[in-house]
Formats: C-alpha cells, structure tokens, sequence
C-alpha cells in the first residue's frame, strides 16, 4: 500500500522534466563508495529498507562531501538474513534509531508517524532565509508557500536535534484530533522539511512525500493552487532547488561530534548495592552503545553485572537506568568496586566512557563514581585530532587558542608550554586554508583571543585575516626569523624574570620537545630551542632575560651536546640538570619520573614516531596535570610501561588512529588504569 514503484517513478520523471540527468541506483551501488562517487546527490524517494553496510556507506559518502535528499520514511528498515525485513528500533531499543545509522547524518529527533486526515506544509519562520527557499519564491513569483494535503497524510514528526540543522518549512495540522491513537495536534508546528549540514555534505530532508504533489504522481493535487501557482509547481520548484542546494557542498563543515558520559549514584546498604546510572549525549549527533553495570567484591571478584546492547539517544538527552545487587547477606569487609561504563559509536563501539568508585558495607547514598579508562583522541587527519584533542580536554570559552601549521613542528614545540600554561589548546592548520574541522573547533571553543605561530611561510595571511572571524578579541602573530626567535618571542610575551625553570630542547627533531611541553608548563617555565652544537643568540638574549632558577636540558648529548649543557650553567641562578634516556621513549620516561608524581588524574600517549598527532597533546595534557608519554604503534616500550605502573593513572588519553596506536595497545592500558 505505499506505491513504493510509483513514488520512485514520479520523482525520475519529475527530474528529467526539470533539465536534470537522473540516474538509478542500486541497492549494490550503496555499499560501493567508488559507486556513489560519481554522484553528487542521492534522492531517496520513500525507501524505507537499507542494510546496515549501505546505511554506512552513504552517511560517510555524505560527510565526504555528497548530497542526499530523502523524502519520507527513509530507511527505517533492514533485510533479514533469513528473509523479510526487521526495525532499526526492535534492535536499537531507541527511537533515536528510527531511521537507522543514517538519523546520525539526519540530526533529528524521530517522535511518531501517526497519520492525519489533513494537514498543510507552511514556510518555516526561519527557512525564508535559506537559499532553498529564497530561489523558489524567486522563481514562482511568491513571497511564502503553502501546500494543502488531504486524506491520509502520512507525516513523520521530529524535533530538530542539532545546530546543523534548518527546518525549511513546518507542518500547519489543519484537521486536528487523534489518529492512530494519538493527538496530532501537539505536532501543529514541527519541521516539515529541513537543510542539513554533515561533515562536508549536505542533507534535505522531507518529513512528508513532497512527491505526492507533483503531476507526475497525482493531478488532483498537484492542480490545486495558491497564490495563483499550482501545488505540483511549488512543489517541485522546492524540490528542485533542494537537489542543487544539497549538490553544491561550499566546504562549509557541519561538526560530527560523537560524544557521551555515563556516571552513577550509589547506595551502599549493609547487604545491598543499589546503582543509578546516568547518560548524557554531549555531542551533537545520535549514538548508540553497550551499557554496563559491574560490581566487584572485595577480593576483585565479579559478583553482578548488568545493562542493556544497543542503547541509543539523541543529542542533548539524558537518561537514567536502576541496576541493584543483594549479597543474601551482610556484605564482606573492605571495599566493593561499582563500575558504569558507555562504550559507543555505532557500528566499532570504539568509544569508551567509564567511571568507578569504591565503596563499602553501609557507606550511605548518593555516592558518586569519578572518570577511569582509556579514551582515544583521533581524528581522519592530524587536523581533525587536534579537534578530537581540544574537545576532550577545553571546553568553550577558552581565553587564548594557540594555531600553528600542521605540516612542521618547530612552531608548536615551544607553544605546548605556553598553551599548557595558560590552560589554552593548540590546533592546526594547513598554511593557505584553514582546515574545516578546524573552524568548527574555533565556533566551539568561542576564544577570546587567538595567537599565530610562525612566519607567513608557515600560516599565510589570508588564513590569519580568516581568523579574526572566530573570536571576540584580537588575533596576534608571534614569530621570529627562525625556529629558535619563534620560541624566544612565545617565551618573552608570556614569562617574567625568575621564572622557577627552563627547558631546553634541539630544535632540530620534535620528540623531546612533545614531552617537555607538559613538564614546562606544570613548572611554570619555557620550553626554548638550542642547535645540538650551540645555543642561537635568540635563544641566549631570552635566558638572560629570565634568570631561570633551573634549567633543564631534555635528550642526549647527541640532541643537545655537553658543550651547550656547560655553557648553560652561566644563563641560571641554580643548577642545569639533564633528564635523558637510551632514546626518545626512555626520555619521555625521565621527564615524567622528575616532574610528576605519583596519582595524576590524566596521562596523555602519543606516537614517538611522527609528530602531527602529538601536536596538541602536550597542552592537554598539562590542563589535566599530567604527562605526555611516547609510545611505539605495537609496542609499549619498557620504560613507558614502568612509568605507567608508578603513575597509576585514573585515564590514560590515546592521542591518533590505530595506524599510529594500535587497538591492541589501547587495550592493554586498560591494565594501568584502576
């Protein structure tokens, strides 16, 4: 009954009438992302089925750049394997997933598809402004649209979930009262049709068949008119200009951010354990998990666990689940470990958000669990992970964001100090253009200031004009004729004389400096950069300036020679101590061991073996109080496994994709965390 074939036909033809080349696409064609493409938009026209690779596919296709127009009951379903069709919500258990993995590109809130006898679509009081509208009315010669739909209008009624989103126009109930056993008045009001922005692609989407409207499907109507224009032109008109609005990406980016906390609420009885745990989606897209409830007796043994597969929700929402163990007796003396944990992102549930507390027998209430577990921080490029970085560690509001190039390292070696000082993150950008994802960190992150690091042949000017649009206050370029003045001039505007201590790191390689970064910060001193063979006389004029009171050489002797090492003791009130080991990895291990003790919060790893992904660790490393350690991809070598043991970290932040830090090593430091 919902002419599925016909629906399908009318919008190619309608199309083709319109001067578009439309072409069919397979179900095969959706999960082949060579296929999609050489499209520059899909029109969904009533598909309700789609397996989950398809589903995937497209949405990444999307992110990537493509345009999608659904319209109407877009894929709610999946095929069986035995045969038939099953629903996204029987498997998701929320309706987050209505719509299957692609309501994560929708960015709506699905909430019922009762179907009234009437309603009209109306122009949105915001949607006027959107080109899509604009252009039509333009073209039809209105200055508003209205398209009256009798008998049995099927409708989908969301609520808008996301920034990304612009409802085009809304749904007027002209014939309220209740259908299908529920009031559809309450849905006088909600979108109709909305403009998306994901990633880098574009969405329209339309809650009910626009198709209905135009003459190819049905004369009746499709001939009604308003204003003096027929139903099937305004209709068509709209969905014509919303194929080439959705075909036309500008590379605006429309932030995806997949993000959610668990924490729980304890009470501790004499022979009961009783757990409230709690979810938020703090990002802005849908997610969907695996929940979990673990209590573990004194002896470390696992008497309860409990939860529920496949838990989803909405940008914005909370919920909250009772999970409850009786011993059948009086609990046993000392501590009981209560774990919650989230492990999301839809299809990997690669995404782990975890939080514990010890308790014992009669305690009390209300008794709150704190943050454990590993995370990653990784994004597609070393752009996007320095996005990834900043969004776990800052949050809006950030006095100063730090931007250095992405394509060297000098720059931003010296900048982790100041910017682990100053509590400010670092991002990156590419020298003429400015990253997407970086822009909408930048919106995110609303800096009251933001600083340049380097030379207009590091970050061209056209970039740092482009910056000036992101914050409320100045952008300042600090940079020197090389390297070592860069870092001279970040250490001038930021430290005074007498600064407790100095680091210095070669300027020629960027492992040390990554871990100095944390170290320097929680100090209170500068990280400057000297040749393996000499000290610059930037760098010098900046020692004398402070009169550190320490001074602290980082690496070998091959990184910064014994020579340098001596001369420094003349450029401090105190003493010139080197913390170095066998190699970078055992380095790193040094400075932690002589910096931090024992019991920090967060410890950040990094990859030693390249440097774009570390970047912008060592400032969020040092806002959480902790340090940055180095870490091959398969291996944890030795020393940052002994340092691991004796810092004991409540989290450990992986910095990078599994091509930098594998899966097995994130797994493996799961062991250091409580």
């Amino acid at each position: 009954g919902w002419d599925v074939a016909g629906r399908q036909q009318a919008a190619f033809d309608a199309l083709q009438r319109v001067g578009m080349n439309p072409a069919w696409v397979s179900d095969a064609d959706l999960e082949d992302p060579g296929r999609l493409a050489a499209f520059d938009v899909i029109v969904l026209p009533y598909t309700r089925v789609m397996n989950e690779s398809a589903s995937l596919t497209v949405r990444d296709w999307i992110a990537g750049g493509g345009g999608l127009v659904p319209v109407l009951a877009s894929p709610r379903e999946f095929p069986l394997p035995g045969g038939g069709w099953g629903l996204w919500p029987l498997e998701m258990n929320q309706e987050a997933w209505e719509w299957g993995p692609l309501s994560e590109a929708y960015q709506m809130d699905f909430l019922n598809d009762p179907t009234p006898n009437e309603l009209s679509l109306v122009l949105d009081p915001g949607g006027g402004n959107h080109p899509i509208v604009q252009k039509a009315l333009a073209n039809l010669g209105l200055t508003t649209v209205r398209l009256n739909r009798p008998t049995g209008a099927g409708a989908e009624f969301a609520r808008v979930a996301s920034s990304n989103v612009q409802p085009l126009l809304r749904f007027s109930i002209t014939n309220p009262g209740s259908y299908e056993g529920v009031d559809v008045t309450q849905y006088d009001g909600f979108p109709a049709a909305e403009a998306i922005r994901y990633g880098l692609g574009r969405i329209v989407y339309f809650d009910t068949s626009i198709i209905d409207f135009f003459p190819e499907y049905s004369l009746a109507l499709a001939g009604q008119l308003f204003g003096g224009v027929q139903q099937g032109d305004i209709a068509l008109e709209l969905f014509k200009q919303s194929v080439i609005w959705a075909g036309q990406p500008d590379g605006v980016y429309g932030e995806i951010i997949r993000d959610a906390r668990t924490w729980g609420e304890i009470d501790a009885w004499g022979s009961s354990i009783y757990v409230r745990q709690y979810f938020e989606n703090t990002g802005n897209v849908p997610v969907t998990g695996i929940v979990r409830t673990r209590i573990f007796d004194p002896g470390g043994s696992l008497v309860y666990e409990s939860g529920y597969d496949k838990f989803g929700f909405v940008a914005g929402d909370t919920y909250m689940y009772n999970f409850g163990w009786e011993n059948g007796g009086v609990l046993d003396d000392g501590s009981y470990r209560v774990e919650v944990e989230y492990r999301y992102s839809f299809p990997a549930y690669d995404r782990v958000y975890k939080e514990y507390a010890l308790v014992t027998r009669g305690q009390g209430l209300d008794l709150p669990t704190s943050r454990i577990g590993v995370i990653r921080a990784a994004g597609t490029s070393r752009y996007a992970t320095a996005v990834a970085v900043a969004q776990e560690a800052f949050t809006p509001g950030a006095a100063t964001v730090y931007i250095a190039t992405g394509e060297t390292f000098p720059d931003a070696l010296a900048a982790g100090a100041v910017a682990g000082f100053e509590h400010s993150p670092i991002l990156l950008t590419r020298r003429s253009v400015l990253p997407p994802e970086t822009a909408a960190e930048l919106r995110r992150l609303q800096p009251a200031s933001i600083v340049v690091l380097g030379g207009t042949a590091a970050i061209a000017t056209s970039v740092e004009q482009e910056l000036a649009g992101y914050t409320s206050g100045s952008v300042t370029r600090v940079a020197g004729s090389n390297r070592y003045a860069t870092a001279a001039a970040l250490s001038a505007r930021t430290y005074s004389p007498g600064v407790p201590a100095a680091f210095i790191v070669t300027g020629e390689s960027f492992p040390d400096g990554l871990t100095a970064g944390p170290a320097a910060a929680a100090v209170g001193g500068p990280v400057l950069l000297v040749h393996p063979g000499w000290i610059p006389a930037e760098t010098l004029a900046e020692l004398q300036r402070l009169a550190p009171q320490k001074i602290y050489v980082i690496g070998g002797s091959v990184a910064v020679s014994d020579s340098v090492a001596s001369n420094l003791a003349s450029l401090t009130t105190g003493a010139v101590e080197r913390l170095a080991g066998s190699n970078r990895y055992y380095t790193a291990q040094a400075v932690s061991q002589r910096i931090f003790g024992p019991g920090p919060q967060t410890v950040y790893m990094a990859t030693g073996e390249s440097f774009p992904d570390a970047l912008s660790a060592g400032p969020a490393a040092a806002a959480a109080g902790g340090p940055l350690l180095l870490s091959q991809r398969d291996t944890i070598p030795y020393g940052g496994r002994l340092e691991l043991t004796r810092l004991s970290p409540h989290v450990i932040v992986v910095v990078g994709g599994a091509t930098v830090i594998s899966d097995a090593i994130e797994a493996a430091l799961w062991s250091w965390t409580p």
